[in-house]
């Protein structure tokens, strides 16, 4: 029988509740065997399985071996070569995400999942690491369904992680509560990961520049400005040319939801040298179309056309022709809203009408969130112009307390 060292005994303890406790809570006809007090009898005691489930290792390996065998679970001895490939894996995750040069083969992946689906069947411990690294890599694939599909599994089981896998996991299951527009889920657990790489001596540095996006769409804008003010002490002196000219855009969009028009400017054209050098088509059209908020807001449309055509030019994506359409609305030149799909239709008719605040509170608001942050600060900036003109001061309050715009 194999002798557990003590990380061993903690993962496995960890583990057992975790089974125990979803068979008990499940439809299973004989689930009640797996209450506490049932399940622990003939092998050890409440108290003892109680201090095992929390983590507390125990002197007694075959009570170990009794549990797992009770839960159908096993915990065989994996080669050093399967688990260094295993461990350069998502070793790699950690330098690409942080490497501007680097790629990810995403079938290569897949495969390697795979095959460490079958090296770790004999070992519940590899096989939740293998969980994790599956659902960093759907997310990094942006296969949400296939994500979600991991993710109890992997939140329930992230303390058995070693250090960097931990890191990286917590990161990631940030990311999937950002791209569900759950942002304070997201800010838990990618502060989680800032807390890991801290106590581990690990660096992880555009962790500081999700977290700074995080908080952009929290409306926590100091908090944003210092953790993107983070990354750029991380990034300014490096290659990673990609993350630095992010920087200066979601600095530039920061000033702008400031109305600090002026230097979101600075850090645009500082964005858009680096976005030209590189030749980045997305950050490029992300660069142009915050131009052109820019200068909606302020009422310079002619020069807002400028900045659009280029976008277009670049590519013809759907805020560059929802913004198309509202700017030559505002000049009188019947735009075209034809390519306008149905939600961005709906801010076409919210600008058009006389009296928003109506089809504002039916209509646009329920969603807002799901429209992009630029629309939205578009939106908002218009209900707000209306209420100043029509002097319903405390309506016009009460929306710049509730947005932050």
């Amino acid at each position: 029988m194999k002798r557990l060292n003590y990380e061993e005994k903690r993962q496995l303890g960890l583990l057992i509740f975790y089974y125990r406790s979803s068979y008990f809570r499940s439809a299973r006809n004989d689930n009640e065997n797996f209450k506490q007090v049932n399940f622990c009898r003939g092998i050890c005691s409440q108290a003892q399985l109680s201090r095992l489930e929390n983590g507390e290792p125990l002197k007694d390996h075959e009570i170990y071996w009794l549990l797992l065998d009770k839960l159908n679970l096993k915990y065989e001895r994996i080669s050093s070569k399967e688990v260094l490939t295993f461990e350069s894996y998502y070793e790699y995750i950690y330098e690409y995400q942080n490497n501007d040069q680097l790629a990810i083969n995403y079938n290569e992946y897949i495969l390697m999942i795979n095959h460490f689906q079958n090296v770790f069947r004999n070992n519940v411990i590899y096989t939740h690491y293998n969980y994790a690294l599956e659902f960093i890599v759907n997310i990094l694939n942006e296969d949400l369904e296939e994500a979600y599909i991991l993710l109890e599994l992997v939140e329930k089981t992230l303390d058995i992680l070693p250090p960097q896998l931990l890191i990286l996991t917590l990161h990631y299951i940030g990311k999937y509560y950002y791209l569900i527009n759950e942002y304070h889920v997201a800010n838990k657990y990618y502060l989680l990961s800032l807390e890991h790489m801290h106590k581990n001596n690990l660096s992880n540095n555009v962790i500081y520049f999700d977290i700074a996006i995080n908080e952009i769409k929290r409306k926590s804008y100091i908090q944003a400005s210092y953790y993107l003010n983070r990354a750029l002490g991380f990034y300014l002196n490096t290659n990673n040319q990609l993350t630095l000219g992010k920087i200066y855009f979601y600095f530039g969009l920061l000033y702008t939801l400031n109305k600090e028009y002026d230097i979101s400017y600075r850090m645009l054209n500082k964005a858009l040298e680096i976005a030209h050098t590189i030749h980045k088509r997305e950050l490029l059209v992300n660069i142009y179309n915050l131009y052109v908020v820019n200068l909606y807001l302020t009422e310079n449309l002619q020069k807002a056309l400028i900045y659009l055509n280029e976008a277009l030019l670049v590519e013809s994506n759907k805020i560059s022709r929802l913004l198309e359409v509202l700017i030559k609305h505002k000049l009188k030149q019947n735009p075209d809203d034809n390519l306008l799909g149905d939600n961005y239709f709906e801010i076409y008719q919210f600008v058009k009408l006389e009296d928003k605040e109506k089809y504002f509170e039916e209509v646009i608001e329920p969603k807002l969130n799901k429209y992009d942050i630029l629309i939205q600060h578009v939106v908002l900036n218009e209900l707000y112009v209306e209420y100043k003109t029509k002097k319903k001061y405390k309506k016009a309050l009460e929306l710049v307390e509730k947005y932050k715009i």
